[in-house]
């Protein structure tokens, strides 16, 4: 009965639940924009003052007429979160109409479940075993169809990393699996420990003019403007961390809407349910706004007891955490994990940086971390006059059974922040 009734609601709360799945997404800059927007277009609100706003009473004895699903919690998430977050419209839209095109019947649904999935830069996150159990489907079936998706426009979406997203663009211009161009990324697939740069320059230029993120051909990169969503700041000597609401325009519902609902028979049946139409736009997007901030305090709860050290002592003590591990400690899907953390930025201590900082992709090796904290070990434990070369730190690694070419050490070195002459951190 339980299992009935689930799919049942799905059917009811699907587009509540992709309404808060899209607000979720959203920066503070395209919040403000899109809550301006909405009061600009819906009646119901109006821009006010803190001290004039509903209390929260008020607007659930309203609401609460409206048989207006509201999310109690995102604890235990419905099944349908799971495979759903959209990217920006303007890339959602160009490949939501060229599926509708190309796909029909239970395809065209799990095309759509791979295109809520995407982010901005057009990757997957959910894994494709994760979404063949969710669809009841062949992991046969979603590689078929992904293929057929990566050929739609811009080519190299629904791909999980850059390295496929070039592969699937090389073969659309009639690169085969024997190609340099194509030995090179099959190579970089399969090291761990190989570096693009170890390759002939010539090649490695050729590859550059295409797209190892082919979704902001369309979307575009993310703003140099910044506003961060989140605050990590010293409170006496403990670190807090809130939501940087105040840029956020203050809102109420307006007084004539309200009256109409309260008084429905003193009005036309057309204005009754012009009033009910647009309350519901407006809880709906309250709502939503609502279960962002929920999910969002909880991801800064978790960074915070998480990231103590970095945030006291430096970027020496980031511990770089994965997607879906902090979606099981939440309870809480990777894609929608992927989601509060796209395009959001945490201000700190430590200046301010983007939340996707925090974490390392789930396909990056566990290896290479080990060789980068092996290469800073071996930096910061040398004595204080010798000049660790990269040719001498490929040796030791290479003692330890750690093969690592020099321009790859070099450039580990160089994301770890010693430069190259005394190995000594920078400034």
């Amino acid at each position: 009965m339980k299992s009935e009734l689930r799919g049942e609601l799905r059917l009811i709360l699907t587009p509540k639940l992709l309404h808060y799945l899209t607000v979720l997404q959203l920066p503070i800059l395209d919040l403000i924009q899109t809550l301006k927007s909405e009061i600009e277009t819906n009646p119901a609100l109006e821009e006010a003052e803190p001290e004039t706003e509903e209390s929260p009473e008020d607007l659930n004895d309203i609401f609460g007429e409206l048989d207006i699903y509201v999310p109690a919690s995102h604890d235990e998430e419905p099944n349908i979160l799971e495979n759903i977050p959209s990217p920006p419209d303007n890339l959602f839209s160009h490949l939501e109409k060229q599926i509708k095109i190309r796909f029909r019947g239970n395809e065209l649904k799990i095309a759509m479940t791979m295109l809520y999935d995407i982010d901005h830069e057009g990757f997957l996150h959910t894994p494709e075993e994760d979404l063949a159990q969710h669809l009841k489907v062949s992991l046969d079936e979603i590689n078929k169809i992904r293929e057929k998706l990566q050929t739609l426009d811009p080519i190299g979406c629904f791909s999980y990393d850059t390295v496929e997203a070039l592969r699937v663009q090389l073969a659309a211009d009639g690169y085969d699996p024997e190609s340099q161009e194509q030995k090179i990324l099959t190579i970089l697939a399969q090291s761990e420990t190989i570096s693009i740069d170890d390759f002939d320059p010539k090649i490695v230029k050729h590859l550059s003019c295409y797209h190892p993120k082919p979704g902001l051909k369309i979307s575009g990169d993310l703003p140099q403007y910044v506003v961060p969503d989140i605050i990590v700041c010293w409170q006496g000597d403990n670190l807090i961390g809130f939501l940087n609401e105040d840029p956020m325009p203050k809102v109420r519902l307006r007084r004539e809407i309200l009256d109409i609902l309260k008084a429905p028979k003193a009005f036309s049946r057309e204005e009754v349910h012009f009033a009910r139409e647009k309350l519901r736009s407006a809880k709906n997007l309250l709502t939503s706004i609502a279960e962002r901030n929920q999910t969002l305090f909880r991801l800064t709860n978790l960074l915070l007891r998480s990231q103590q050290d970095f945030f006291k002592k430096g970027k020496d003590y980031l511990k770089p955490l994965t997607m879906k591990s902090v979606a099981q400690e939440l309870n809480l899907s990777i894609s929608t994990i992927s989601r509060a953390v796209s395009g959001k930025y945490l201000e700190s201590p430590r200046g301010i940086m983007e939340l996707k900082k925090f974490f390392v992709s789930g396909r990056q090796p566990e290896k290479k971390l080990k060789i980068i904290k092996r290469i800073e070990e071996l930096i910061k434990t040398k004595d204080k006059d010798q000049t660790l070369s990269d040719a001498t730190i490929a040796r030791i690694l290479e003692g330890e059974g750690l093969i690592v070419s020099r321009r790859t050490i070099a450039k580990y070195r160089l994301e770890l922040g010693f430069n190259k002459k005394t190995n000594r951190r920078k400034d």
